[in-house]
This record gives structure tokens, sequence and C-alpha cells, in this order.
């Protein structure tokens, strides 16, 4: 690492406003791995560990531990163990624990960092994408099995004939709407009406080759809908907030999903503490932390998709590039019809003044 780096991280640091790595990196415009690895945080060095090798061999081992999953804007942190971790695929893992939920899509892992904070000593593993742009943070806690990261120590990888090499980070742009052929939208929009599986829209998106945000735009102007409900509803962008409080107030049981190109991590339960602080909107329980900048919010939608249960609703906010933030959806299980509950809660957000 350079030493203008290191002296610019310093001197971002210095001024106090900026204490995040991400957010370091972001004002520097270089990866967060290069930040954190500059050793201003705590130590850090490479390890020699694949995810794979993580998820097989030591995940569960860790004891409880805190998972941070985040994109430009959002923030998922989930506090509990690691189940047995399990591989539908070669490139695809799950973890499917009360405590610790998350979808992971393992090509896009690439590095991973052995981190000591140096504030607190605890210990931490960083993944990262060939970019260096963080996928999944597992965060020592103090009922954590300490061997296990000690343990990992001993995989550093030498710096010496080994450069760190990254690839160039993605430039964010504000999304630009595509158009959709009328006679192909109406095919799509037939086979959305179709589904019988959730899962399956996505699938549905990419054989269209459509982005995910076109898809929604697409829906909402043709006004389609499915067992008398529109499909997309444009909402306000405080939705979320209130879907929150609303969720928070009448003890509804969500399920919030947040990612990234390598990992989706998933809450399901009752809300409780929800706070506004500094232009971010939180969520502060025990065993889940939630943190989203409401500015960054440039879209927000009611999606609904049908499937042999039923239909099941979402909300879903967008940022000015396009990206999906997070999800929101009633807490259900395969096989079990969405919650009236829920179902009446995302109904009537596109009833709040804007």
């Amino acid at each position: 690492m350079s030493e203008q780096l290191v002296n610019n991280i310093q001197s971002v640091l210095q001024k106090g406003s900026i204490k995040r790595s991400r957010d370091v990196a972001t004002f520097l415009n270089v990866s967060e791995m290069e930040v954190v690895l500059s050793g201003e945080f705590g130590e850090a060095f490479r390890i020699e560990l694949t995810a794979r090798e993580f998820f097989e061999k030591y995940a569960e081992q860790c004891g409880p531990v805190r998972t941070i999953v985040r994109n430009n804007d959002c923030v998922h942190e989930l506090f509990g163990t690691f189940p047995k971790c399990h591989f539908p695929a070669p490139v695809v893992a799950m973890v499917l624990g009360p405590e610790i939920d998350m979808r992971m899509f393992l090509s896009s892992w690439k590095h991973c960092v052995f981190v000591t904070n140096s504030s607190n000593g605890n210990m931490g593993l960083h993944f990262y994408d060939a970019s260096g742009c963080a996928i999944l943070k597992v965060i020592q806690s103090e009922d954590s099995n300490v061997e296990v990261f000690e343990s990992l120590k001993s995989k550093s990888i030498s710096t010496d004939g080994n450069p760190l090499k990254l690839e160039a980070l993605k430039k964010n742009s504000s999304h630009e709407k595509a158009s959709v052929d009328n006679v192909v939208a109406q095919e799509f929009l037939e086979k959305w009406k179709a589904l019988k599986d959730t899962h399956d829209f996505v699938h549905l998106v990419n054989e269209y080759n459509l982005h995910r945000l076109d898809a929604l735009h697409c829906a909402h102007e043709h006004k389609t809908e499915v067992d008398g409900a529109l499909l997309v509803e444009s909402i306000p962008l405080q939705a979320l907030r209130t879907t929150f409080e609303q969720a928070r107030d009448q003890n509804v049981p969500i399920m919030i999903f947040t990612g990234n190109d390598g990992a989706v991590q998933i809450f399901t339960g009752t809300i409780e503490r929800v706070v506004e602080a500094r232009g971010w909107l939180n969520i502060l329980d025990k065993s889940f932390h939630f943190h989203l900048v409401e500015d960054a919010i440039a879209s927000a939608w009611i999606v609904r998709k049908p499937t042999t249960d039923g239909i099941v609703t979402s909300v879903e906010v967008f940022n000015a590039a396009g990206d999906l933030l997070c999800t929101v959806f009633g807490e259900r299980k395969p096989g079990i019809p969405e919650l009236d509950t829920w179902r009446s809660l995302a109904g009537e957000l596109s009833q709040i003044p804007s």
C-alpha cells in the first residue's frame, strides 16, 4: 500500500467528520478493503480463507457473533450463531437459522481480511469482492469462541510477492429508465401474473433482460392487476419509515431483506425500537440492527407477486442508481398464506401523504 494513500486516510480521519472505513473509502474514491488494510482502524491483514471453507469448517464453531451485510445506503446486522451451512449449488450457500439467515453467491467472494478493532479489541473477518467492496463482516462478540478467531490468524498471506490486486470500483450513476416494447411488456406481465413462487420473479426479470426497477415501472405504467390488486404501486418516499412504525405499533412480524452482489441477509420477527438519527432510519433491537440513509431513497413501491399460497406483498425501496436497498415482507413460510395484518398494513401505504 502506498504511503500517500495511508497519509490521505490519516488526514481524513484527523478532521473528525468522517469516521467509518466505508465512508473514508467513498470520500477518497478507493476501496474499503484498502482503507481497512491501512491499519488505521486496527491491525488488519489478508488471510487465505475462502467463503466456502469458512462456512464449512469455522462458522458454526464461532459461537455468538455479529454479522453485517450492507450496500451503499443500508446496513443490516444480526446477532446470533451460525447454523449448518447448505450448498444447493457450487457457488450458492445458505444459512437458515433462527438467528442468522443468509443467502450467499460465492462467485463474488474474492478476499478475506482478519481485523482486530483498535477501539475494543474485537476480532473480525471481512469478506470482500474483487474490487475490495465488503460483502460480509463477521465480528466477535463477548461470548464468541475466541480460539476459533485466533486460529485463523495463522492463515495470513505474506505481502512479499503477493501484492493486492483489485479490480476497478463500480461507478455509481443515476439509473436511466429503459423503455419496454409494448408487445414484450404484455408478454412479461402475463408471465408475472402466472407466477407460482416469489423466487421465480428474479428469473423472469432476467429472462427479459430487465433491470428490476424497469420491471416495476413497466407494471406500474400498464396498471396491471392480479386478483383485483395492482401488481405495482408507487408509494411516498417516507413509506418505509411508516412501514416500520406501523409494524411496531401493530406488532406485525415482518421480514427485512438487505443485500449486495455477494450476500442477502434476512431478519424475521417483530420490531420494537424505530429511531431516526442524523438522517438515518434505524431499528435498534437486541438481536437486530438496521440503518438506512433516508435521503438516499429515490423511489418506493408496493410489489405483488402471485404464488400457489396466494398473493405475496412486499415493500421495496431503491436509490437513484437503481440499487435495491431493502425489501420488506410480512413473516411467512412456503405453504402458508400471507398475514392479513401485513397485507392490510402494506395496502394502506399508498394513502399516506407525500
